[in-house]
């Protein structure tokens, strides 16, 4: 699970992916995954994912996932990616992130737009739902609120993209985010939920 990259980390984040494969691991395309859960997982199994739809994330999967033929999902949170300008990305990252201290890597974007998610999904990465606004579902017990959360998405081509989506990634992925009003919502209408709590 990644999230921002800065691009002075492209060669070290190369050389985390070259020696998890050089020590067994497969990556596998998420889209596969459904496959996976019939039967017993046999070998050393890995899902490449990114969380929060970072420009740096594009700019990392044309230099490097493609060369090494790797598919990840991409989680995102829908109005990260439909922020007008960089002001309103920054505000987002400070106040919707928790990020108070974001360094900003001087690219020209700090996030994905529209047309970078429609590369990433014309390439068969999977593209994921990340909530709306990247909400903190612990702090959040208005129903209406957590369902627009996880099913308002206000722009046509991502809701075409997200709506064919079996994956969900929770924010800030802890146990005390996993409510069960939100829980809920998810099982009817993702097949798979990803945390950042240590499984199995």
């Amino acid at each position: 699970m990644y999230h921002d990259i800065n691009p002075n980390n492209f060669e070290l984040f190369k050389n985390q992916i070259l020696n998890i494969k050089k020590d067994g691991w497969k990556f596998i395309d998420p889209k596969n995954l459904h496959k996976l859960v019939k039967k017993k997982i046999i070998g050393k199994k890995i899902i490449l994912t990114f969380d929060d739809g970072f420009y740096s994330n594009i700019l990392l999967e044309r230099k490097i996932l493609q060369k090494l033929n790797i598919k990840a999902a991409f989680f995102i949170p829908t109005d990260f990616i439909c922020a007008k300008s960089r002001s309103e990305s920054i505000k987002f990252v400070k106040n919707k992130l928790k990020l108070k201290n974001f360094q900003n890597n001087k690219l020209k974007r700090i996030n994905m737009n529209v047309k970078d998610i429609i590369e990433l999904y014309n390439r068969k990465h999977t593209i994921g739902n990340h909530t709306k606004s990247h909400i903190e579902f612990s702090k959040q017990i208005i129903l209406k609120k957590i369902r627009n959360e996880i099913i308002q998405i206000n722009n046509k081509d991502l809701k075409k993209i997200i709506n064919k989506s079996l994956f969900f990634s929770y924010p800030f992925g802890r146990i005390k985010d996993i409510t069960y009003q939100s829980l809920n919502i998810v099982f009817k209408n993702y097949k798979f939920i990803f945390l950042g709590i240590r499984g199995n």
